[in-house]
């Protein structure tokens, strides 16, 4: 076999050296020529869509309860610890993501959710001290597929 390659001519020795990486190099051309990435093919629509408060929130009691279609958020109270506050969100849906944000005084104190063990339970825990007050201005955004929720409320600590 080597004295047959070698007998070849050196043209063709190295043709057939090249010849599968230019075999491959083209249909990798040809695919990306044919297929363009455009941003507009890439670019994936999200519907940014309002949360339906039911009702007057207050946390404490659980009767902090939000809709949109058939999905069900309700925020409660959780047990405290030591100047700590703890809020769960429950949800009857997957949620991938939360952006959660407390107003006082023209400033926004943004909290980091936390995923319990369940994929429908979240919970923040933050300072007591930005719970003062008789109502409490809150933010909240939830992500999904394609979706996004928001709601912007008055809470009763």
């Amino acid at each position: 076999m080597l004295r047959w390659y070698l007998g070849l001519h050196p043209h063709v020795r190295i043709a057939l050296v090249i010849a599968p990486f230019l075999v491959i190099l083209g249909y990798g051309l040809v695919d990306i020529w044919l297929k363009p990435d455009t941003p507009e093919a890439s670019r994936q629509e999200v519907s940014v869509q309002p949360l339906e408060p039911l009702g007057e929130c207050r946390l404490k009691s659980g009767e902090c309860r939000f809709r949109y279609g058939d999905l069900e958020v309700s925020l409660q109270r959780a047990g405290s610890t030591a100047g700590l506050a703890r809020i769960d969100l429950i949800s009857n849906q997957h949620i991938r993501g939360i952006r959660f944000a407390i107003l006082q005084d023209g400033n926004e104190a943004f909290l980091a959710p936390q995923e319990t063990g369940k994929t429908s339970v979240w919970f923040f825990e933050f300072p007591e001290r930005l719970l003062a007050g008789e109502v409490v201005n809150m933010r909240m955004a939830l992500a999904q597929a394609r979706r996004v929720l928001t709601a912007e409320f008055k809470a009763r600590p």
